[in-house]
């Protein structure tokens, strides 16, 4: 059963979800939410529970957005301003709505950083809005029923992320061209040629 501040949460969550839902758009802190499908479906599958209960794992995935330059994403995709910003106002508040707003970016910031790790990075506007967020997640399951679990899990996210997105050898070495690129720009990149 849910408390009394839970219901307050949950009523938050739901007209978050409603307002994605009816009206197409949601921006939190400046920043908009993409999983315009999945979302909604995920908190009314819970009864518009939090997903996000545990300190240690919100931190986890702060990290491992913070490790998306290693997959040659940019770290901007996943907000993480409006995500900092969301999570002390929930922290300092809370406030039932920002409660909610940080559980929402939360995630939207995972979903996008599996989507991009699975199947790459496009510009959503020059094909299909929804093309980044209708398909499987790496194991075969639907977003709505996958998320939950990989919050619960005992193993971490990036644990769970490299047991389901298969890396060969080749993009190995291409991270680790990347890399030895990004240090030679960081020395003052390379010798003019005469």
């Amino acid at each position: 059963p849910l408390a009394a501040g839970d219901d307050s949460v949950a009523d938050a969550l739901h007209a978050r979800m409603e307002e994605l839902q009816f009206s197409g758009n949601l921006t939190i802190g400046g920043a908009p939410v993409a999983a315009r499908r999945i979302l909604p479906a995920l908190y009314a599958g819970r009864d518009f529970r939090l997903l996000w209960n545990d300190e240690a794992r919100i931190e986890e995935l702060l990290a491992l957005l913070e490790s998306a330059p290693e997959h040659g994403l940019e770290v901007a995709d996943y907000h993480l301003g409006a995500l900092r910003a969301r999570i002390a106002a929930a922290r300092l508040s809370g406030w039932a709505l920002d409660k909610a707003d940080r559980d929402i970016l939360l995630s939207e910031a995972l979903i996008r950083f599996v989507y991009h790790q699975q199947f790459g990075k496009v510009n959503p506007v020059a094909l299909d809005a929804d093309i980044n967020f209708t398909r499987a997640f790496p194991d075969g399951r639907r977003p709505i029923d996958a998320i939950p679990g990989m919050i619960a899990s005992p193993e971490t996210l990036r644990v769970q992320l490299e047991k389901a997105i298969h890396r060969g050898p080749i993009y190995r070495a291409f991270q680790r061209h990347l890399a030895e690129h990004r240090r030679i720009v960081a020395a003052g990149g390379w010798p003019t040629v005469a």
